[in-house]
């Protein structure tokens, strides 16, 4: 797993998966001196097959969405959408599925590094 949208993925580390922070919306909570952070991340698996890059991306989905619900979901933690890419590259086809979901969670303007649930 990789956790910077710009980490450069070579052949031998495929399949993997990249999860990314996309757009955060903030707004004053009703509890006194919070702010309400909304998240919206992206788990991005990464697949290269020869053969039926559809079942190569559908199996690694498949073992994301597992490990993602195996569990109780953190900080209000949603699955809202699955989109699907993929680009030819000589015998090979590479596959992109990206898990989008949304989170909650609350922090003090004063100190951000301390997330509440």
């Amino acid at each position: 797993m990789f956790t910077s949208r710009l980490w450069p993925l070579s052949e031998a580390e495929l399949p993997c998966w990249k999860v990314i922070a996309d757009s955060e919306d903030v707004q004053v909570a009703l509890v006194d001196g919070m702010n309400q952070h909304d998240l919206t991340v992206s788990a991005e698996g990464y697949v290269r097959a020869t053969d039926n890059v559809d079942d190569s991306m559908h199996a690694l989905a498949e073992q994301g969405l597992t490990a993602l619900c195996a569990l109780p979901a953190p900080y209000e933690l949603q699955l809202i959408s699955i989109e699907r890419e993929t680009t030819n590259e000589s015998e090979a086809a590479l596959g992109l599925i990206r898990l989008r979901m949304t989170t909650r969670y609350y922090v003090r303007p004063e100190a951000p590094q301390t997330i509440y649930t």
